[in-house]
């Protein structure tokens, strides 16, 4: 196939901006991730939501709506039509207002690349790149008037509203949505990519830089971001209370681990699992961590008193093969290599999820929303989670089950969650391993600071007020 190269410009929310209006600045590290902004792609590493969330303009704000995409939106009584209505000045780096056709069809061509397009359709929904979307179609689309558009969805599930409105909304994560367009350079074939952020954004060959106020926030990646003014992922080098101040969030989230169904025998995952939940109940406190007996905590749906993970593990069996871990936290793999070397377990660590077929678990963080852990509705399409999971058959089928039925509005049930922790628990396929709450390092000389909703959304905010 023949492509036309895309080239990552100037982006921009709002008017345009010179140059010479940003000052100092602040690095905002997301280790281990390609900063990479283009929409047709499916999100399957839970990092990239780290600057994604900072950058990337949300369609719905339910608090602040003058700050979203729409202004106003609706559904029909059946829930399959969409309505939306735009923010007057939301504008293009030329001056140019967004259309509603824009709106609409950023909406469409995304769809079929996140998690929500395997039950929901907009016309023939087909999966499309860069390269094509200019030219492409605007079935299930109208234009009502200069800022309002129409959706018609094509979908069996009860609750499609909760799954559109959670999907477009503020806090969206892996379903996360942005409105965007392609556009020819002038004197080349090459497209510019643009699209509609929180702040306005400078993208170049070698870094990303966000206009936060006067404040420059230059987007980062590294293996490790010790160096870094901000990052949701510290180490142990920015403990330091006298150089960085740490922000928590009130949010918490599920540390789990996938352990792979096809590498081991029940009898090594199971003290696998046992290790690891062994590895962080010993977490830090001051790092965010709490021990958790089970996968919901009283009060949450699937909570059960009678469900208890054992942390019990024989020391001699772990130490008769070796392991291997993947884990895209540069945190977590400091905490489990610092107990691997104290317990004599050889264990391999990688951050690589290019290695995830030749790792016995795979370690990661993911959101709670309201008592929901959010990972159990897309599991199956990101991180890896159908690799690892490959033949724990029974923890597959009501994960399927669960993915059918999530969204905001028609949450999964106690005893549909409680089936799933009861066959996890038999296959030791997905474990929990502790709840933490996010906390983000921030350099106390940093003009920038982090700012946490309580939805889980991220953003970068100015020290000083212009």
């Amino acid at each position: 196939m023949n492509r036309a190269p895309v080239i990552l410009a100037i982006l921009l929310a709002g008017s345009i901006f010179p140059t010479a209006a940003f000052s100092r600045g602040a690095v905002y590290c997301v280790p281990g991730v390609k900063i990479n902004f283009d929409p047709l792609r499916t999100l399957n590493d839970g990092k990239e939501l780290a600057y994604l969330s900072v950058a990337t303009k949300p369609f719905i704000v339910p608090e602040d709506p003058s700050s979203g995409i729409l202004a106003k939106f609706s559904f029909s009584p059946d829930g399959r039509t969409f309505t939306g209505k735009l923010n007057p000045e939301i504008r293009w780096p030329d001056g140019t207002l967004v259309t509603p056709e824009q709106a609409a069809k950023s909406i469409k061509a995304i769809l079929p690349w996140r998690p929500l397009g395997d039950r929901i359709r907009i016309g023939t929904s087909d999966k499309i790149e860069l390269h094509s979307f200019a030219g492409s179609s605007n079935e299930g689309i109208k234009v009502l008037d200069r800022d309002t558009f129409q959706i018609s969805f094509q979908s069996s599930a009860d609750n499609l509203t909760g799954l559109i409105r959670e999907a477009l909304s503020k806090g969206s994560m892996h379903n996360r949505f942005w409105v965007f367009r392609t556009v020819k350079m002038k004197g080349t074939s090459k497209d510019e990519l643009q699209i509609i952020g929180k702040h306005p954004i400078r993208i170049g060959k070698q870094s990303t830089t966000l206009k936060v106020g006067r404040e420059e926030a230059h987007l980062y990646t590294s293996p490790r971001c010790d160096t870094a003014d901000i990052t949701l992922y510290p180490t142990n080098s920015q403990g330091d209370a006298r150089k960085f101040e740490w922000i928590r969030a009130k949010s918490e989230r599920a540390v789990i681990a996938e352990v792979s169904a096809g590498r081991t025998s029940p009898t090594y995952r199971a003290e696998l699992a046992s290790w690891l939940r062994s590895v962080f109940s010993e977490a830090p406190a001051f790092l965010g961590f709490t021990p958790i007996n089970s996968f919901f905590k009283q009060g949450e749906p699937g909570y059960s008193p009678r469900i208890n993970w054992p942390t019990d593990f024989s020391l001699t069996m772990m130490r008769r093969r070796k392991w291997k871990i993947l884990s895209g936290i540069p945190i977590y793999l400091d905490i489990m290599r610092n107990r691997a070397k104290r317990d004599g377990i050889e264990m391999a660590f990688t951050d690589n999820s290019k290695e995830a077929s030749s790792s016995d678990a795979h370690v990661m963080g993911t959101l709670v929303s309201n008592g929901r852990l959010i990972f159990l509705q897309d599991i199956l399409s990101w991180n890896e989670g159908a690799h690892f999971l490959k033949g724990a058959n029974s923890t597959m089928h009501v994960l399927e089950r669960i993915r059918d039925q999530s969204a905001s509005t028609v949450p999964p049930g106690t005893p549909l969650l409680q089936e799933l922790e009861q066959a996890a628990q038999k296959e030791f396929s997905i474990i929990p391993l502790a709840r933490r709450n996010t906390v983000a390092a921030v350099r106390r000389t940093s003009p920038l600071t982090f700012k946490f909703s309580d939805d889980g959304e991220l953003d970068l905010i100015s020290k000083v007020k212009d």
